[in-house]
């Protein structure tokens, strides 16, 4: 909270503190407290990309190569479905050598489909 000397507050008025946009960690770490359905409430998950890319040694090594991390993390919201995962496990899933369409990366074919991604 940021005041000046020249502020002025009349007694028994109320005073108003903004958290800001923190998760229910962030405010319990910081505040002591938790909002129930927090808007900004997120969880990272984090996945080893090193068995995807069994079958692709040569990209393997240029990435321990390059000592680029070997882990894909997703940020997830309660409310925000998010599509860069869903596309994470669709490629993980789409068979490179048959004759699926790259339309089927970006875009739901069938529904049983989806579900087994997921």
């Amino acid at each position: 909270m940021k005041t000046h000397k020249s502020d002025s507050f009349d007694c028994d008025n109320q005073i108003y503190f903004r958290y800001g946009p923190n998760s229910n960690r962030s405010l319990l770490l910081r505040y002591g407290f938790a909002i129930e359905g927090n808007k900004y409430e997120h969880v990272w998950i984090s996945f080893n990309i090193t068995q995807c890319l069994i079958d692709f040694p040569d990209v393997l090594d240029k990435l321990m190569d390059k000592k680029l991390s070997l882990l894909r993390k997703f940020k997830i919201h309660h409310h925000i479905l998010n599509l860069d995962m869903i596309i994470f496990f669709r490629l993980n899933n789409w068979m490179f050598y048959n004759e699926q369409a790259i339309d089927e990366i970006f875009n739901v074919v069938s529904i049983p489909k989806e579900i087994s991604i997921l």
